[in-house]
């Protein structure tokens, strides 16, 4: 990228951000939050807490799995290994 392009770049991005547009909001901050919109987005703020507190929940009970079987002897684990070691 020359020169000329990076500066034409940076003048045009500077335009769009300082272009006078009007924000949109959501419907509580607009003032309106009794409608469909408004239920909608509760719904989906708490299925994403859901998905997320899934997730955190998962992974603790696999670090608490993890933590159970860590001091479990590998007889206890597989018995079949102590009759392969009988053998020898």
């Amino acid at each position: 990228m020359n020169r000329i392009d990076s500066h034409l770049l940076l003048g045009l991005m500077a335009v769009l951000l300082f272009l006078p547009i009007r924000s949109h909001a959501c419907t509580i901050c607009m003032g309106a939050s009794d409608t469909p919109v408004a239920a909608a987005m509760n719904a989906a703020i708490f299925l994403m807490l859901g998905f997320v507190g899934l997730m955190l929940s998962s992974i603790a009970g696999f670090i608490l799995y993890l933590s159970r079987r860590a001091p479990l002897l590998p007889s206890q684990l597989n018995p079949s290994s102590s009759s392969v070691q009988e053998g020898k």
